[in-house]
């Protein structure tokens, strides 16, 4: 049956998205609720109450390559208690469980821009009313303050998807023409496993070998032992995209590999250098646990895992 809206010529329309919230602003949050803000979309960022406070004194300054370098206003809170038409959650994956406690009145549509594979039904079985959609961004941002966030790359990409059409072309292309006028692209999936792993294969790679070497992927790439670790990483996960019913090219993965900034590294290890916790279980340990429900062995990931582990003083991923 249709149920969509008409308008006066009967024509079915789509519902407009005017109130979007932030959750977690880091580095992604921050580059994304400064960049919606700034283009006047009405955002809210909700975040603990220091950073809630500070944004909402200093306001929130974006060094960007795309948007430019601007200070924004966004509404800034601790608690989310009205609807919204668009949550962004951009937290850490080992703080989503406390941070969605923040929330406490279910928004209509939440686009979880995180690491790893189980987020989308931890927020589904957490919030039954709502849409989930599934998600990754593309990006290379640094948050240097609380109130400051610093945009590096040339790109800002959202991949995101269900596996209905139906609710992709109703509820995600609204959103194509708010997101672009703040300079992120937004590009429509029908496959909710082709979008999560077509940035987790590489993703899990290049944050388990820069993060053990210290290096970014310029040194990686050009260094035998470790270009052959991380092929071998790319290859593996691949493997379990492709059980999973997803389909990564590794030869087209290494291309990239081969012509990204020299000096392109990880959050892992960025915080690994800062003694930061790492989102070790949440990225390498997804790839693990979702290998072995295909009986898949992965041992190059395995090690790495196990690597970054010992020299972070934590425990390895759970399988």
């Amino acid at each position: 049956m249709d149920v969509w809206p008409r308008d006066a010529a009967g024509c079915a329309t789509l519902p407009a998205m005017s109130k979007f919230a932030v959750l977690g602003p880091g580095a992604v949050g921050g580059f994304l609720a400064g960049a919606l803000n700034y283009r006047s979309t009405q955002v809210t960022i909700v975040a603990d109450e220091h950073t809630s406070s500070r944004l909402r004194t200093h306001g929130l300054h974006v060094v960007s390559a795309t948007v430019g370098d601007f200070t924004t206003r966004p509404r800034a809170i601790d608690t989310l208690e009205e609807p919204v038409d668009v949550l962004f959650i951009t937290t850490k994956t080992y703080e989503l469980q406390a941070a969605v406690e923040r929330i406490k009145t279910p928004p209509h549509l939440i686009i979880p821009l995180l690491s790893g594979l189980e987020n989308v039904g931890y927020l589904r079985s957490r919030f039954p009313d709502t849409l989930v959609c599934a998600a990754s961004i593309r990006i290379e941002a640094e948050k240097k303050d609380v109130a400051e966030i610093s945009h590096t790359s040339s790109f800002a990409v959202i991949d995101a998807g269900f596996d209905d059409d139906w609710l992709n072309h109703r509820e995600l292309k609204p959103l194509v023409d708010p997101l672009g006028a703040g300079g992120i692209a937004f590009m429509v999936s029908s496959s909710e496993v082709q979008v999560l792993w077509s940035k987790l294969v590489f993703l899990n790679a290049l944050s388990l070998t820069s993060a053990l070497s210290n290096m970014p992927v310029g040194w990686i790439r050009k260094e035998p032992a470790w270009r052959t670790r991380l092929q071998s990483a790319l290859e593996e996960g691949a493997s379990v995209a492709q059980a999973d019913g997803a389909r990564i090219s590794v030869e087209m993965t290494m291309d990239y590999v081969d012509h990204a900034n020299y000096q392109l590294g990880s959050v892992m290890q960025r915080d690994l250098l800062a003694g930061k916790p790492l989102e070790l279980d949440g990225i390498a340990g997804a790839v693990l646990r979702a290998g072995a429900r295909h009986g898949l062995q992965l041992p190059t990931i395995r090690s790495l895992a196990a690597e970054v582990a010992a020299k972070a003083s934590m425990p390895a991923p759970a399988i």
